[in-house]
């Protein structure tokens, strides 16, 4: 089965990239153990990326990532509630439209997008919620809303 591990990772603040770059590979390495082949975009390597535009390199960045959202069973999006970059959740919508099963693990327990919410098979709490889920039977958990903001 073939992951892909969508998350949020660039920040303003270098402590808050660092935490998230680590935290999705503490989830990679999860996934791997239970035998996944797991993609993470932010391992993706552009040759020659000084030599290029950055039309060329975002172009070619979106395409390996589409070509990798195209190969996929199944995403798996670390949220950070409301916080979550247009990237990772774009990832996800366009994933839910094909009919690629999404399961978002909750990082946080700040409020979450209805959109996401409405369009994950299951949603985790956190990383031990990860560990445990059953990804043969791929049970549909569904998050109860309890407020808006």
């Amino acid at each position: 089965m073939k992951i892909y591990l969508a998350g949020s990772f660039a920040y303003d603040n270098p402590q808050t990239t660092a935490q998230r770059k680590e935290e999705i590979e503490q989830v990679a390495k999860i996934l791997q153990q239970k035998g996944f082949d797991v993609y993470t975009p932010h391992q993706f390597f552009v040759e020659n990326a000084w030599s290029l535009s950055l039309e060329e390199w975002a172009q070619k960045v979106f395409d390996a990532d589409v070509e990798q959202l195209n190969n996929c069973d199944i995403v798996v999006l670390l949220s950070y509630g409301k916080i979550n970059n247009s990237g990772c959740i774009w990832e996800c919508g366009y994933c839910y439209a094909k009919g690629i099963k999404v399961v978002v693990v909750r990082m946080t327990n700040t409020t979450e997008s209805l959109m996401v919410l409405g369009g994950a098979h299951a949603v985790l709490n956190g990383v031990e919620g990860l560990e445990t889920y059953d990804f043969a039977t791929m049970p549909k958990i569904k998050c109860v809303v309890t407020s808006q903001s």
